[in-house]
Order: structure tokens, then C-alpha cells, then sequence
């Protein structure tokens, strides 16, 4: 039977599970991000911001989200609730899965028009690039290899069908392996378990499923 979890107040994007938590983001003009054990207990604050943002990780028991202000996109970081902290800056947009998108040391994120990039979670070191890409997207990490979204809009405000399906080492530089290619319909929201890869066609609305 379905079982009422946790209160919400305003809209939420995405839930995240780290640490045998629960997180999720509630926004408006503003966001916060909760946390709950699975096991039970109280909901905590895991961290606000004065920016609105739709997207958003975890890795341990930190938050990581997009944000937008003053036309710079950023990365920034709350760890159990602390005041959030840029980690990273861009002019162009950056793409996170709300799922496996870190391992134990690194977090892997895309940056629109260059590619692939990681971030150390455990250290105040800068964010480098693993791959070059067009509109690299929704990195998820499955071992030693990661899993990705890559594409062109074509300059078109909605969903194209210049994309591709695709696996690199989670080295820098290293080959990539075309897993789908290209025309794809909007795919989105990948993800991954010990034998296969699953993501949406936002257009059709479907669930895709394919053996790795």
C-alpha cells in the first residue's frame, strides 16, 4: 500500500537517495532541500538557497545544485545543511543526474558546449574535464565506466533528435563508446543497474530499456 513519506509545501523536482536518506528539493522563488531517513524519523533541513533551482545530487551527506544568477550558471555545495558554497562556474548551462552521479570521491556533472567534467567532493580543488562533448548531460557512474546523454539542439527550444547514448572510462581523455547513436528522440533521465541501461523518450513518454 502506498505510504505518506514525508510533508511537502511547494514544488519538488527530483528525490535523491544517499547515505540511507531520502533528499528532495521544495522551491518556489527560492529552494530547500529536506532529508529523511528511510527508516523513519524526522525531516531535516539539508540546505537553502536564495535562487530558484530545479536541479540538483548528493553525494554523501552533501547537496549539490544548479544555480543561475546574473547569467552565470553555478555549482554549489551544501554538506548537512551548512551554508552553501560555488564550486563551480560556468556561462553555460550545467546538467546533473539526481542519481548516481558521484562516487566515492568525485562528482561528474555536464557543461554545455565542452563536455564531461568531475569535481572532487572532499576537497576545495577545481572541477576538470573527462570528455569533450557537445551538450553532455545526465552523467551517471556505474564502476569504473560513466554512462551518459550527448547531442545537439540544433538551435531548436525543444526536444530534437540529435542525440546519442554513450560510455567513456571515468579517466580523462579516454575513448568513447557509442552505445546508441544518433537520431535519438529526447532522451533523457538515464540510468543503469548490473544489466541494463533505462531512460526516457520525453516526447513519447516512454521507458526505453537495453542490455549493457
Amino acid at each position: 500500500n502506498r505510504v505518506a513519506f514525508a510533508p511537502i509545501t511547494q514544488t519538488v523536482d527530483h528525490v535523491a537517495l544517499s547515505n540511507g536518506k531520502i533528499f528532495w528539493n521544495e522551491r518556489n522563488t527560492s529552494v530547500a532541500f529536506f532529508s529523511k531517513a528511510i527508516a523513519g524519523g524526522n525531516v531535516t533541513p539539508a540546505g537553502t538557497h536564495t535562487n530558484n533551482s530545479n536541479m540538483f545530487t548528493v553525494a554523501g551527506d552533501c547537496v549539490y545544485f544548479r544555480t543561475f544568477v546574473n547569467s552565470v550558471y553555478g555549482l554549489s555545495e551544501s554538506c548537512a545543511g551548512a551554508t552553501p558554497i560555488g564550486r563551480h562556474s560556468s556561462t553555460t548551462n550545467l546538467l546533473l543526474s539526481a542519481h548516481d552521479a558521484s562516487d566515492s570521491t568525485m562528482l561528474y556533472f555536464g557543461v554545455r558546449g565542452s563536455g564531461i567534467y568531475r569535481l572532487p567532493i572532499t576537497q576545495s580543488t577545481q572541477a576538470t574535464r573527462v570528455i569533450a562533448g557537445i551538450e553532455s548531460k545526465f552523467p551517471i557512474v556505474d564502476g569504473n565506466q560513466l554512462y551518459y546523454i550527448d547531442g545537439d539542439t540544433g538551435g531548436a527550444p525543444a526536444c530534437t533528435t540529435n542525440w546519442g547514448i554513450y560510455r567513456t572510462s571515468k579517466q580523462p581523455d579516454s575513448e568513447r563508446v557509442t552505445l546508441l547513436a544518433p537520431p535519438l528522440n529526447c532522451p533523457d533521465s538515464l540510468a543503469t543497474d548490473d544489466k541494463a541501461m533505462y531512460w526516457l523518450y520525453l516526447t513519447t513518454g516512454a521507458v526505453m530499456k537495453m542490455a549493457k
